[in-house]
Order: C-alpha cells, then sequence, then structure tokens
C-alpha cells in the first residue's frame, strides 16, 4: 500500500512539475503567433525550455568542476587543553551523535535565545553498552562550554547565476570568537531547481547535492534517511572534524 501511495504521488509531481516547465513553451508559442512567421513560434518555444535547461546542466557543470578545488577544511589554531564540552549552534551537527560517539563528555545546543539544552554522558549499564544520553536544560547564562560549532551559508553569486552556495562548519572560541577550524561543502540546487533534482533523482533528499569535507563524491546534501550511506558519512564527519577541532597543540 505504501508503495501505491508513494509512487502515485511521485507520479502527480511529475506532471505537475513537467506542466510548470511546459507552461512557459506553450506561452511562448503563442506569443509567437502574434508576431506573424511560423518559425518564430516554434523558436520562442524552444528557447523557453532551451534557455532554463542549459541554464541548469551549465550549473551543474560548474558545480562538478567547484568540487574538484574546494578547500575541504583549514584547521586554523587549537586550544591549550582539550575541553569536555562544546556549544552547537548549527541545525545539522547532533548533539547526542557527539556524546554516543565519546567526542565529549557534555554539549549545549541552542535551543532559544534564554534557554540552551545540554546534553551529558550518563553512566553506561554494561562497559560495552552504548553510552547513554542524559538530556536536560539551562538558562544562556549557565553555558558552560567555552568553544562553539557555527553553520554559514553563503551563495557564490546573483540570484540568476546557477545555485552554488558555500556551506561551512566553523569551531571557535565562545567568548573571543578566534576561529580554529573549518570544514567545507559546495552545495548545488534548492528552490525551483531543487524540486526537479528530486524528480531526476527519485527522491526528496536530493533537493540539493553536495560535495565536501565528508566525501569528495556528488551525492545528497545532509540526507535525512538515516539508510543512506551518506547520512552515515556527515554522522562520521561531524564527529571528527569537531573532535580533531578541539585537540590541543603538540607544540607547546
Amino acid at each position: 500500500m505504501e508503495l501505491i501511495i508513494f509512487g502515485f504521488a511521485g507520479l502527480v509531481t511529475l506532471v505537475i512539475y513537467g506542466g510548470l516547465l511546459l507552461l512557459p513553451a506553450v506561452v511562448a508559442f503563442y506569443i509567437g503567433r502574434l508576431f506573424g512567421p511560423r518559425y518564430l513560434r516554434w523558436l520562442f518555444a524552444g528557447l523557453a525550455i532551451g534557455v532554463p535547461v542549459a541554464w541548469a546542466f551549465a550549473g551543474y557543470d560548474a558545480f562538478r568542476e567547484g568540487c574538484a578545488s574546494l578547500p575541504k577544511q583549514e584547521f586554523i589554531s587549537h586550544p591549550e587543553n582539550r575541553p569536555e564540552s562544546i556549544r552547537i549552534n548549527s541545525k545539522h551537527v547532533d548533539a547526542e551523535d557527539l556524546i554516543e560517539r565519546g567526542v565529549f563528555r557534555q554539549v549545549e545546543e541552542d535551543f532559544s535565545e534564554r534557554i540552551v539544552r545540554r546534553y551529558a554522558a550518563g553512566e553506561r549499564k554494561y562497559p560495552q553498552s552504548p553510552i547513554p544520553v542524559v538530556r536536560d536544560s539551562v538558562p544562556v547564562g549557565q553555558a558552560r562550554s567555552a568553544y562553539l560549532v557555527t553553520e554559514s551559508e553563503q551563495r557564490l553569486a546573483r540570484w540568476w547565476n546557477p545555485p552554488l552556495f558555500i556551506v561551512a562548519l566553523t569551531v571557535s572560541e565562545r567568548d573571543s570568537g578566534r576561529e580554529l577550524a573549518t570544514a567545507t561543502d559546495l552545495v548545488f540546487g534548492g528552490g525551483i531547481l531543487g524540486e526537479y533534482l528530486q524528480i531526476f533523482w527519485g527522491d526528496q533528499d536530493f533537493d540539493r547535492l553536495s560535495c565536501g569535507y565528508a566525501s569528495p563524491d556528488i551525492d545528497a546534501w545532509r540526507p535525512t534517511l538515516s539508510s543512506r550511506p551518506r547520512f552515515a558519512q556527515y554522522r562520521e564527519a561531524d564527529a571528527a572534524f569537531v573532535s580533531r577541532a578541539v585537540e590541543p597543540s603538540l607544540e607547546k
């Protein structure tokens, strides 16, 4: 039954966005009729389809070229001592996963302007059992973490250019703002183009494509389905990057 429902929903989506793609061509065809010569109506219709398609393919080609030259990670400085806690201000870095992997004993996450959600490692019931996560909420003023993980997104060109973005995770000192490390993804898609990418790739996770520090290969950016290999790649890459960023310098 689920296969029928999702299959029907995918067919309806294909019809809707296929119609949206053809609509400008139909309008252009009738505009061409107003100018008299028969070839103009087909020329306008062809341009209405061909220009957006060429724009999308040119954007994807630029995206592939950018993947080859993108700096994946940069480690700028190191703390004097490794912290047991870190604060997360990113909707994609999973605080509980950092605890469960044993990267930190405590992770604080911005919940609102006044509240910080705190995750702490509990005691294992058995030596081989997963690390349990204890959750709590405290006022912002009681946050203890000296280091902060933030996420930023920057479009590489103006809105009429192909949608290429740099998405960066940055680890920094919370009080001074001094950056310790940056991890970068190059992202392509989103918006109307993302809707067509989902149809082409056959899944909602392909609204945006990426390459970067999690993997040099092109695949879905930050997929939500845990069964996808890329989902695990991002979890592992996030944990490894943040852990390395707060490693003390060997030169003391």
